[in-house]
């Protein structure tokens, strides 16, 4: 839910008409936490509305529904509630996305320990699968380099 939002913005300028079904429920779920805070902090009724509040997230992330549709103010409203009450009051956090060079340094681990295993199947079935990537890899007295291969 995080990170759809974070990837989500309102257009400015754009006009739609008020989906006004999606409009009361986003409003609805975003009031139940806050009440359910003030309810002596009740958090299994604050992750009960924000697990609400993902139906409309996906269909904004799936393009089934518009941020336009929403309004300004409202869009708002869900992107920071669902924001304050997931990261700043739960203190959870969206999954860190690793950087493809990370990933592919674990791979080329991997690679050289094959080799130095002597598992010549499990090299060439890395070197095959990568060579499909555009990745291709070569040997070097250094170590193993890599580079992008034409396909």
């Amino acid at each position: 839910g995080l990170r759809v939002l974070n990837a989500l913005s309102y257009p400015e300028g754009k006009e739609e008409t008020l989906d006004q079904v999606a409009a009361a429920q986003i409003n609805q779920e975003c009031d139940n936490c806050y009440l359910a805070m003030n309810d002596d902090f009740n958090t299994a009724q604050v992750i009960a509305a924000l697990f609400n509040l993902l139906k409309p997230i996906n269909a904004l992330k799936n393009g089934q529904l518009s941020p336009a549709a929403l309004g300004a103010t409202r869009f708002n409203h869900l992107k920071n509630t669902y924001t304050t009450f997931v990261q700043d009051i739960l203190g959870l956090c969206e999954a860190p996305i690793a950087p493809p060079e990370s990933l592919l340094n674990i791979l080329l681990g991997l690679y050289s320990q094959a080799k130095i295993e002597k598992q010549y199947g499990q090299v060439d079935a890395i070197r095959r699968q990568l060579q499909q990537l555009g990745i291709a890899l070569q040997d070097t007295p250094a170590g193993v380099q890599w580079a992008h291969a034409c396909k």
